[in-house]
């Protein structure tokens, strides 16, 4: 019989997934006993705490097989992908760690980093570095964050509007779904460096659709 699931803080569609056995969230994502939660949850990457979703059953394959022979039989496994934007107007060396997995690499800030990861990794860390000279290997006071998979939350939501803010340099206080000075500060701060009318206003429809404009991309 289908399972119902409520979203808890830190999970994405595609760790859900992979918890139930299915490799492709979609499967879930677009059963239409979810239909509700797809409406309100446009982006099937941002979902929130709280949401309800049906875990529709599983459905086996069955495989007719000859006997005396080998057969070669192609097991999908659950994907998921971690990409970051980085800001840099200058060549950079970086350093991810996800999980068990670390990936090296140089971005311009022109396209984002993007790799393939485990859809049950949780957090990881990226260092960042110039690459003066060609020197792949880390110098003092080198860049670093460490990340969070799959805590942001939607842009409608005020953990989602300070999560963004804090991704693009204009929050520096707790994610914690409360508003607070701080908070109204960095929003200002942001609507007058992209040319909103200065609310201040964590609510405000147009702030949250320019700021998921900017952090999210199309």
């Amino acid at each position: 019989m289908p399972t119902n699931h409520t979203v808890v803080q830190g999970e994405c569609l595609s760790r859900i997934a992979a918890q139930y056995g299915f490799a492709d969230y979609r499967v879930i994502y677009d059963d239409p006993a979810n239909a509700a939660f797809k409406k309100s949850r446009p982006n099937p990457n941002v979902i929130c705490p709280g949401d309800l979703l049906v875990i529709p059953d599983r459905r086996l394959k069955v495989l007719s097989l000859a006997t005396g022979a080998r057969h070669k039989v192609v097991i999908a496994r659950p994907k998921a992908a971690v990409r970051l934007d980085m800001q840099v107007t200058e060549p950079h060396f970086y350093e991810l760690v996800i999980a068990d997995q670390t990936f090296k690499g140089k971005t311009d800030g022109k396209s984002p980093i993007e790799h393939a990861i485990s859809p049950l990794a949780e957090k990881g860390r990226i260092d960042l570095w110039p690459a003066v000279g060609g020197n792949e290997t880390k110098k003092e006071g080198f860049f670093s964050w460490e990340l969070q998979l799959g805590h942001l939350d939607p842009p409608e939501t005020i953990a989602g509007v300070q999560a963004r803010l804090a991704n693009l340099g204009y929050y520096n206080g707790p994610i914690d779904d409360t508003e607070s000075l701080d908070l109204h500060l960095a929003v200002a701060a942001f609507e007058l460096k992209v040319g909103l009318d200065i609310t201040g206003d964590p609510r405000s429809t147009v702030m949250q659709q320019k700021l998921h404009g900017l952090h999210d991309g199309p």
